[in-house]
C-alpha cells in the first residue's frame, strides 16, 4: 500500500503540473495539454490499481478488459466535463444568468451521467469478480477521482 500512495502522490503532482503549468500553457495548446495529461494520469490510474488490486490470472483475465471498457465510457462523460469547463473559462466574468443557469444543468447531468455509468458496471464488474474485489476496485477509482478533482478544482476559479 505505501508504493500505491507514492504513486497517488505522483499522480497528483501530474495532475498540478499539467493542470497548473503556464510554460505548458504556452507550448500546448488546449488539447494536446488535455491530452498529454490525461494519458499520464490513465498510465498511472493503472499502474495504482494493477499493484493495488493484486488479482489471480483468473481475475486479470476478467478484470482488465472490462476496465478498458469502463474507462472508455467514463471518457466520453469526461469529455463533456473539459468543454463545461472549457465553456466557463472562455466566458470567465460574463456569466449570464441564463448562462449560469445551463451550466449548472449541464453539471448536473455530467453528475448524473457518470454515476448511471458507476452503477451499471459496479454491475458488469460484480457479475465477473468477487464483491469485494468490486468494492476494492471503487474504492480506488473514488479516491482516483478525488485526487484529479482537487487538482483540477484549484485551478478554477470561482464565478464573479
Amino acid at each position: 500500500m505505501k508504493k500505491s500512495v507514492g504513486k497517488v502522490l505522483l499522480l497528483s503532482v501530474v495532475c498540478s503540473f499539467f493542470f497548473g503549468s503556464s510554460l505548458y500553457a504556452e507550448e500546448m495548446n488546449k488539447d494536446e495539454k488535455v491530452d498529454v495529461t490525461r494519458s499520464i494520469i490513465q498510465s498511472e490510474r493503472e499502474s495504482i490499481i494493477s499493484s493495488t488490486m493484486k488479482l489471480s490470472e483468473e481475475e486479470r483475465e476478467k478484470f482488465w478488459p472490462l476496465y478498458h471498457e469502463y474507462r472508455a465510457e467514463i471518457k466520453k462523460v469526461n469529455e463533456r466535463s473539459v468543454k463545461l469547463i472549457t465553456e466557463y473559462l472562455e466566458h470567465y466574468g460574463n456569466h449570464s444568468d441564463e448562462r449560469a443557469r445551463a451550466m449548472m444543468n449541464e453539471f448536473l447531468e455530467i453528475k448524473k451521467a457518470d454515476l448511471d455509468l458507476k452503477m451499471a458496471y459496479v454491475k458488469k464488474f460484480s457479475d465477473a469478480l468477487p464483491p469485494t474485489t468490486t468494492l476494492k476496485f471503487f474504492q480506488l477509482e473514488n479516491r482516483l477521482d478525488a485526487v484529479v478533482t482537487n487538482q483540477l478544482i484549484n485551478q478554477i476559479p470561482l464565478v464573479k
